[in-house]
């Protein structure tokens, strides 16, 4: 909350972003308030041993492409294909 007041305040001193970004901005807006609604309702109904560490691990390698975009000849692409619980013991 301090965040979107401390952006609000900034926001006259800041250009507009280019129309062409602002789909990607709306998506980015929407897939981070659905994670911060959801991770409430995972740590509730899961063991936060498990819970934790796939919510605050698996952004990362998403950004870096562990799961989808990765040659079928990298390592990262052999853990892709295994079930989801196999994929995180070798990190």
């Amino acid at each position: 909350m301090i965040g979107s007041v401390i952006s609000m305040a900034a926001l006259p001193f800041v250009d507009s972003p280019d129309p062409a970004s602002w789909p990607l901005l709306v998506l980015a807006i929407l897939v981070h308030t659905a994670y911060h609604f959801a991770l409430p309702v995972a740590y509730n109904h899961g063991d936060l041993g498990q819970v934790y560490p796939i919510a605050r691990g698996s952004t990362p390698q998403h950004a870096l492409g562990r799961f989808r975009g990765a040659s079928a000849a990298s390592p990262s692409a052999a853990r892709a294909k295994r079930p989801l619980s196999k994929r995180f013991e070798t990190w």
